[in-house]
């Protein structure tokens, strides 16, 4: 059991309280853990050389407040996607629009470029 009204000593009470916060903070992360604590050592949040359960817990709640704004701000940016997508690399394709002649002389132009390719094909068959 973690006495409330004295600071944490053995092991013991500093594992039991670091339960207490897991099962009060299940969805933090493992690196949230980790900055909530540096962010403890720095200064930010003050202890005031006391190691306690009850000023761990309300040092994580401001902790929890700060994460959510963040991720509120972020989510509700306009443009914002937090998702690479493939599609972006693609460029937009263009409207292109042509005439029946225009389709009708592309089409030339590939089959004359078709039948050269065979026929180069066929001259190095023919020298091989």
């Amino acid at each position: 059991m973690v006495d409330a009204s004295t600071t944490m000593q053995s092991q013991e009470e500093k594992l039991l309280a670091l339960d207490m916060l897991i099962e009060e903070f299940p969805a933090f992360t493992v690196e949230e853990f980790h900055l909530l604590f540096r962010d403890i050592t720095k200064g930010k949040y003050k202890l005031y050389n006391r190691l306690k359960l009850a000023e761990f817990m309300e040092c994580a709640r401001q902790w929890e407040g700060v994460r959510a704004v963040q991720v509120l701000e972020q989510q509700h940016r306009p443009g914002y996607d937090p998702y690479k997508r493939s599609s972006h690399a693609v460029p937009k394709r263009k409207f292109l629009a042509l005439t029946v002649d225009e389709i009708q002389t592309i089409e030339r132009q590939e089959s004359k470029q078709a039948n050269a390719a065979q026929e180069a094909g066929q001259a190095n068959q023919s020298s091989s």
